[in-house]
C-alpha cells in the first residue's frame, strides 16, 4: 500500500467513526413510543410464577399464536422492555448498543467478505467498501424507526444483524474450512431466524446462495453446511408457519392467502422502492466509487470465478426474496420504513457487487488504457450522477442530525418528552394533552405520539403504564 492509498484509508475509517459516533450518539435521546407501551401493557398483565422471564415468555408465546411468529424477537422485545425493568435510562442504553451493533454486524461481514475475497489488498478494500456501506446506510434513507424505537429495533433490525453476523461466520467457513464457525453460525442464527419474515427470507436466500457456490466451486456440498442449511430451513418455517402468521393475515385480509397477487405485490414494491433509491439517493456515485475499488483490488486465486459471478448474478433476486412475506402476509404494497431497513441492505450488498465486479472486468480488458484514465472518466460520471440526483449535504442525512445533536435540539425534545411523562404520571382519571403542549421532535426522529380517540390502541397502552383511565389529544 502506497503512502497515498494510506492516507485515503485513514479518511475513510476517520468517517466511519464520525457517522458512528453521530448515530450512537443521536439514538441516547430515543423515547418510547406505540409498541413500547403495548409491550409493557401485555407483560404486566401476565403474572407468571417465573416472574419477569415468564412474563416475556408468555408474551412471545401470545404473539406466536395470534399475531406473528416473531419467537425470538418478541421475547427479547418483552425481557429487555425498559418501561419494564429499567426506565428511560436503559432505553439510552439499549438503543445505544443497538446503534453499535449496526455498525458491527456490518463491520463484520463486510470484513470476513474481503478478507476471502481480496486477501492481498483486504486493508485498504474494506475500509473503503464499509465507509461507502455505512454512508449509504445513515446518509440515504430515513430509519428513524429503526434508530429511534426500542420495538422496531428487536423485532426488525436485531434480527437482520444477528443474521449478517451468522453469516459471517458460514463465510469465513468458506474461507478457512473450520467447523467451529459453522457452529457459531448456527448457535446465532437460533435467535435471528425468530425475528420479521423480511429479514428471515433475506438472511435464508443468501445462504443459499453460499450453498450454491459451494456446489459450483467444490461439486459438493460440506456435510457442515448442510447440517447448517436444515436448521435455517427448519427454523424459517417455525417463523413462518406459526398460527399467529394465518390469523393476522385473516385480520388484514379474510379472503385468504394469494401467493400469485403477492407476487405481482413483490415487484411493483420493489420496483417502486427501487426507483426512490434511483432517484433519490446518491446511489450510483457510490456504486461508480465500488467499481474503482474493483478496479485496484486483486481477487484471491481460491476464489471460483464462475461461481462467484453467477452467485453475484442470483444476488439480484435478494430484495424480492426478502419482499415477498410481507407483500404475502400483509396483502400490501405498503413498504414500512422499519422492513426498507432490511431490504435497501440487499439492494447495496447486490448493486455495489456487481459494480467491484464490472471493476474487476475493466481492469482485465483495459490493456494499455492506464487506469488513472479510468479514474478521471469515473469521476466525471460520479459528478453527474450527484447532479441527476439532485443529492446535495442538505440531503445527508447524518449530517442534518450531527445539526440537531449540536444545536441541543435533540436533548431539548427528550427533556420535553421527560417532563410530559412526570406529569402524566402523577395525573389522574380522563387525562386530555392539548397539542401545543405536545413535544415538537426534531427530524429524523422517531417521535412520541398519542391520537385524539382514547379509544385507540396506542392510548390505551399508554394510559396503563401511566395510571391513568383514559389519555387523549386535543
Amino acid at each position: 500500500m502506497n503512502l497515498t492509498m494510506k492516507r485515503w484509508t485513514k479518511c475513510a475509517w476517520i468517517v466511519a467513526g464520525l457517522l458512528a459516533v453521530i448515530m450512537i450518539a443521536a439514538s441516547a435521546f430515543t423515547v418510547p413510543v406505540a409498541d413500547d407501551f403495548a409491550t409493557y401493557q401485555s407483560v404486566t398483565g401476565y403474572q407468571s410464577s417465573l416472574g419477569h422471564l415468564g412474563q416475556a415468555l408468555h408474551h412471545s408465546g401470545t404473539f406466536y399464536m395470534t399475531w406473528q411468529g416473531t419467537y425470538f424477537s418478541c421475547f427479547l422485545d418483552a425481557l429487555l422492555s425498559p418501561l419494564t425493568i429499567g426506565g428511560m435510562w436503559l432505553l439510552r442504553i439499549e438503543m445505544m448498543v443497538h446503534s453499535v451493533l449496526v455498525f458491527g454486524a456490518i463491520f463484520f461481514f463486510l470484513r470476513v467478505f474481503t478478507k476471502v475475497c481480496v486477501p492481498e489488498d483486504a486493508g485498504w478494500v474494506f475500509a473503503f467498501v464499509y465507509v461507502l456501506f455505512m454512508v449509504s446506510m445513515t446518509c440515504f434513507a430515513d430509519y428513524n424507526q429503526v434508530w429511534f424505537w426500542f420495538n422496531a429495533s428487536c423485532v426488525h433490525s436485531l434480527p437482520i444483524l444477528l443474521m449478517l453476523f451468522s453469516l459471517g461466520f458460514v463465510i469465513r467457513y468458506v474461507g478457512d474450512g473450520k467447523v467451529s464457525n459453522i457452529v457459531i453460525a448456527g448457535i446465532i442464527a437460533a435467535a435471528g431466524l425468530g425475528g420479521v419474515l423480511v429479514a428471515v427470507g433475506a438472511a435464508c436466500y443468501l445462504l443459499l446462495i453460499i450453498d450454491v457456490y459451494l456446489l459450483m466451486s467444490r461439486r459438493k456440498l460440506p456435510i457442515p453446511m448442510i447440517v447448517l442449511s436444515v436448521e435455517y430451513l427448519v427454523l424459517a418455517l417455525v417463523n413462518t408457519l406459526a398460527p399467529g402468521n394465518f390469523a393476522r393475515h385473516t385480520v388484514i385480509d379474510s379472503s385468504g392467502v394469494h401467493p400469485m397477487e403477492a407476487l405481482k405485490g413483490t415487484f411493483k414494491i420493489v420496483s417502486a422502492h427501487f426507483l426512490g433509491i434511483r432517484t433519490s439517493y446518491a446511489l450510483w456515485a457510490i456504486a461508480l466509487l465500488f467499481l474503482l475499488i474493483g478496479l485496484y483490488a486483486h481477487t484471491s486465486k481460491q476464489v471460483n470465478r464462475k461461481a462467484y459471478i453467477t452467485c453475484s448474478i442470483l444476488m439480484i433476486g435478494a430484495p424480492y426474496v426478502a419482499v415477498f412475506p410481507l407483500a404475502l402476509g400483509y396483502s400490501s404494497l405498503d413498504l414500512t420504513v422499519r422492513a426498507s431497513f432490511t431490504v435497501d441492505i440487499m439492494i447495496y450488498l447486490t448493486i455495489y457487487n456487481l459494480a467491484f465486479l464490472a471493476g474487476r472486468y475493466i481492469d482485465s480488458v483495459r490493456e494499455q488504457a492506464p487506469r488513472k484514465l479510468i479514474v478521471a472518466m469515473v469521476g466525471v460520471l460520479v459528478v453527474l450522477s450527484l447532479g441527476s440526483t439532485g443529492y446535495t449535504l442538505q440531503n445527508v442525512r447524518a449530517l442534518t442530525i450531527a445539526e440537531d445533536l449540536a444545536s441541543g435540539k435533540y436533548s431539548a425534545y427528550y427533556n420535553d418528552c421527560q417532563k410530559l411523562f412526570e406529569k402524566l404520571e402523577n395525573a389522574e382519571g380522563d387525562v386530555v394533552i392539548h397539542q401545543e403542549d405536545f413535544p415538537v421532535a426534531p427530524a429524523n426522529m422517531r417521535e412520541f405520539y398519542l391520537t385524539g380517540d382514547p379509544a385507540a390502541w396506542e392510548n390505551v397502552s399508554a394510559a396503563t403504564y401511566f395510571g391513568v383511565n383514559t389519555i387523549r389529544v386535543e
